[in-house]
Protein backbone atom coordinates (compact mmCIF):
# COMPACT_ATOMS: atom_id res chain seq x y z
CA UNK A 1 0.00 0.00 0.00
CA UNK A 2 0.83 3.89 -0.74
CA UNK A 3 -0.41 6.64 0.07
CA UNK A 4 0.02 9.97 -2.11
CA UNK A 5 0.01 13.53 -0.50
CA UNK A 6 -0.78 16.05 -2.06
CA UNK A 7 -1.11 19.55 -0.87
CA UNK A 8 0.75 23.23 -0.18
CA UNK A 9 3.17 24.33 1.83
CA UNK A 10 1.56 23.33 5.06
CA UNK A 11 2.23 19.48 3.35
CA UNK A 12 5.09 20.06 2.09
CA UNK A 13 6.95 20.53 4.78
CA UNK A 14 8.30 24.40 3.90
CA UNK A 15 11.55 25.46 5.94
CA UNK A 16 11.43 21.77 7.42
CA UNK A 17 14.43 19.43 7.55
CA UNK A 18 13.82 16.12 5.35
CA UNK A 19 13.95 13.83 8.12
CA UNK A 20 11.32 15.69 10.00
CA UNK A 21 8.66 16.26 7.89
CA UNK A 22 5.73 14.72 8.38
CA UNK A 23 5.09 12.20 5.75
CA UNK A 24 8.55 10.95 6.59
CA UNK A 25 7.70 10.09 10.43
CA UNK A 26 4.31 8.61 9.25
CA UNK A 27 6.36 6.60 7.09
CA UNK A 28 8.11 5.47 9.83
CA UNK A 29 5.70 4.46 12.44
CA UNK A 30 3.07 3.11 10.50
CA UNK A 31 5.30 0.66 7.77
CA UNK A 32 2.99 2.74 4.85
CA UNK A 33 4.98 3.84 2.25
CA UNK A 34 3.87 7.39 1.97
CA UNK A 35 4.93 9.48 -1.64
CA UNK A 36 5.46 13.42 -1.36
CA UNK A 37 3.84 15.29 -4.44
CA UNK A 38 3.08 18.28 -2.30
CA UNK A 39 3.82 21.68 -4.38
CA UNK A 40 5.25 24.55 -1.91
CA UNK A 41 2.58 27.68 -2.83
CA UNK A 42 0.04 25.17 -4.63
CA UNK A 43 -3.59 26.51 -4.37
CA UNK A 44 -6.94 24.66 -4.89
CA UNK A 45 -7.25 24.76 -8.25
CA UNK A 46 -3.66 24.09 -8.41
CA UNK A 47 -4.04 20.25 -6.81
CA UNK A 48 -7.51 20.05 -8.66
CA UNK A 49 -5.50 20.14 -11.83
CA UNK A 50 -2.86 17.79 -10.06
CA UNK A 51 -5.71 15.34 -9.01
CA UNK A 52 -7.09 15.64 -12.66
CA UNK A 53 -4.17 14.72 -14.76
CA UNK A 54 -2.31 12.75 -12.59
CA UNK A 55 -5.05 10.30 -10.92
CA UNK A 56 -7.07 8.40 -13.04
Amino acid sequence: MKIVCFGDSLTFGYNVAHKDKWHVLAEKKTGIRMQNSEINGDTTDGMRFYLRVSVT
